[in-house]
């Protein structure tokens, strides 16, 4: 989220004026995020709705189809009962908006923060909430390609071997070839639409109640148990060490109590943690190396040295499924 798309009052209203959502009476730029425009949005509601606070993403770097399918995702998630905000439709029923000549959606803005230090109620919270999205994502049988899902890993990993330190090259070349030979050996395991980026600040919470998963923008078909290791990297190990092994076990057995994984992805979850590290290594380097993956304006803060240490770790010592 961040706002690279800049925007005036009148405009907005025009473009949000077929979802009835009565007077736009503020729209606050958010600053924080990578890939996306994002606007709080305060309505003064109309006959037809007491909602008043909304959330405006508008599509720096995705296709109207795919945030469309965005849009049918979230909403599937939402009438299964999963806590995932569905975006607004206007009475015909379109859901995706054309905004400054880029697609955007539009949800009800959720109440809750982001988890800075998570408790391990929490991770069990998280763990069961996106175990109940795998399970819907598997009923529903969608498909669709995530524009950083593990494929474009591997090639965009190939993009940046000549751009790295020696030791840096030879790490991400072992790991290209490993990452490959995984995923020709293992094409059999449990797949279906996953978020791919349930970082922490993509959940929203009250205490320790979860209250909204959101930003589904890197959805895309993948193995339902590199979702979950992409959040336990996250939410349990880069946090203080104290917490990590209580926070990981409340994750997963949350996860479990609602999926269990077979016998083949308990043995492969330390593959499945090392390969999502390797994911957000490779996409914060290009994020700093390789200009085209991200708008022009944006800054690449983010440190590729946490995620390629973290994979280092996983490498050193991994970690058993519990």
């Amino acid at each position: 989220m961040a706002v690279y798309t800049q925007l005036e009052m009148a405009e907005l209203a025009e473009a949000l004026a077929p979802l009835g959502l009565g007077e736009l009476v503020s729209a606050q730029g958010v600053a924080a995020g990578i890939e996306n425009t994002t606007y709080f949005l305060t309505f003064s509601p109309d006959q037809h709705t007491q909602i008043r606070e909304f959330v405006l993403t508008i599509s720096e770097t995705l296709s109207a189809p795919d945030i469309e399918f965005v849009a049918t995702v979230t909403s599937y998630l939402g009438r299964y009962g999963a806590p995932v905000p569905a975006p607004v439709a206007t009475a015909l029923g379109q859901r995706v908006l054309s905004i400054g000549g880029k697609p955007a959606l539009i949800i009800p803005k959720a109440l809750g923060r982001h988890p800075e230090q998570p408790t391990p109620a929490q991770c069990d919270a998280i763990g069961r909430a996106v175990a109940q999205c795998h399970a819907g994502m598997q009923q529903a049988g969608f498909a669709h390609r995530s524009h950083r899902g593990l494929d474009w890993v591997a090639a965009t990993g190939q993009r940046l071997l000549g751009l790295l330190t020696p030791a840096d090259q030879t790490l991400l070349d072992a790991e290209l070839l490993s990452l490959a030979k995984f995923v020709n050996t293992h094409n059999q395991l449990p797949c279906a639409v996953i978020h791919g980026d349930l970082f922490r600040d993509n959940a929203l919470f009250i205490g320790d109640q979860l209250t909204a998963i959101i930003d589904f923008f890197s959805a895309g078909t993948g193995y339902l148990m590199f979702d979950l290791a992409v959040i336990a990297n996250d939410w349990c190990l880069r946090i203080s060490a104290v917490g990590q092994a209580q926070c990981l076990r409340a994750l997963t057995a949350g996860y479990a109590a609602v999926r269990m994984p077979d016998i083949t992805e308990q043995q492969l979850w330390p593959d499945f943690l090392a390969i999502a590290a390797l994911r957000f290594w490779v996409s914060r380097l290009a994020d700093r190396l390789l200009a085209d993956h991200r708008p022009a304006q944006q800054p690449a803060d983010k440190d590729p040295n946490e995620y390629r240490e973290l994979l280092l770790q996983h490498r050193r010592s991994p970690i058993p499924w519990v």
